[in-house]
This record gives structure tokens, sequence and C-alpha cells, in this order.
């Protein structure tokens, strides 16, 4: 963890896909060590239905594992949150001010 650590050291922010309920209780540590706290972790799951609330993001699409019985893949995990985060940013840009509100507000 110690070098998860000083990964992170001089982030502002730190993003995932379901990040709260799941990875939070094994980075923690890491993430209070480089200085991070919960109003700077972004978790894609719940800006999801707000940012498409026609098809939202509950699971991240693992296509990488449909023809594999390999086990999860931290990296592409990371990149597939990556890219749904900056998908949500460009729909919150294009979002009216009211869910603007709501997602400001948190």
């Amino acid at each position: 963890m110690v070098d998860f650590a000083k990964f992170l050291y001089g982030s502002e922010y730190v993003c995932g896909h379901d990040i709260f309920n799941h990875d939070l209780k094994y980075i923690r540590d890491a993430l209070i060590d480089a200085g991070l706290d919960d109003p700077n972790i972004i978790d894609t799951l719940f800006l999801s239905p707000l940012l498409f609330p026609a098809k939202p993001y509950h699971k991240l699409l693992k296509d990488d594992k449909l023809q594999t019985e390999d086990t999860n893949n931290p990296l592409n995990d990371s990149i597939k949150a990556k890219d749904l985060f900056f998908d949500e940013i460009a729909a919150f840009q294009q979002a009216d001010d009211g869910v603007k509100t709501v997602i400001w507000q948190r």
C-alpha cells in the first residue's frame, strides 16, 4: 500500500466505479496517507443514473472478460471507469441547471 499511496500523492481526486461500496475498504489507508479524503472521491456509479437516466451504467461492461475465465483486471476496470467519467463530464456539461445543482450539492 505504501507504493500506492506514493502513486496517489499530489492527486486532488480519486475516481472509480462503485468505489464507495467496494474499493474504498481496500484503499482507504493509502488515500489517507496520500492526503485524500471522502469529498475528493468520485464514484461514477452514483453519477450515472443522474446523467444517463435512460441507460445508467450499473456495472461496467467487462468485454475483456466475455470470452475468458480470467479474474478481474483492475487496470482494465480503471480505464473503463476513467472513460465512463469522461462521458459523465460531457453529459454534465449538457445537463440542465437542475441536474447540475443536484450533482454539485451532493
